[in-house]
């Protein structure tokens, strides 16, 4: 231990560079997590949407969403999210819970959408294969 200590002390230049990185990716992941939104399982969904009236955004493509989404759901497609603005301006205070495939979509779109201004944005954990696997109805056009 003390061959340790005299390490440090010799090397200080370099352990206050280490200390210093690791400050920083230690910043740098909870404000991405802040930034991106929060993580729901599908009751929490549930809830937000019963209880709060949150909009449900759909980032599938076109397809996948006609092969079963969530009720009320609005189709996106995350290529598409930018140019969408307007369909969503008038949801940038109202929660909103953004769903995909399996959840990685969904984290990307809502790191977009928190980007934009958009204030309360949610996703679901695990997208609609969780919502599947919980038992809740999805419809089809």
């Amino acid at each position: 231990m003390e061959q340790f200590f005299q390490f440090v002390g010799n090397h200080w230049f370099l352990w206050s560079v280490l200390v210093i990185l690791i400050a920083l990716f230690i910043l740098q992941e909870l404000q991405s997590q802040r930034s991106v939104g929060k993580r729901l399982s599908a009751q929490d969904a549930i809830n937000l949407i019963n209880r709060q009236n949150a909009l449900v955004v759909d980032v599938r493509d076109k397809t996948n969403f006609l092969d079963g989404h969530v009720i009320g759901a609005l189709n996106l497609p995350l290529k598409n999210l930018d140019k969408s603005d307007k369909k969503l301006q008038k949801y940038k205070k109202k929660p909103i819970v953004v769903m995909d495939v399996n959840g990685q979509a969904a984290v990307k779109a809502c790191g977009q959408l928190t980007k934009d201004g958009y204030e309360n944005v949610n996703y679901l954990n695990g997208g609609i294969r969780s919502w599947r696997q919980a038992g809740l109805p999805l419809i089809k056009e």
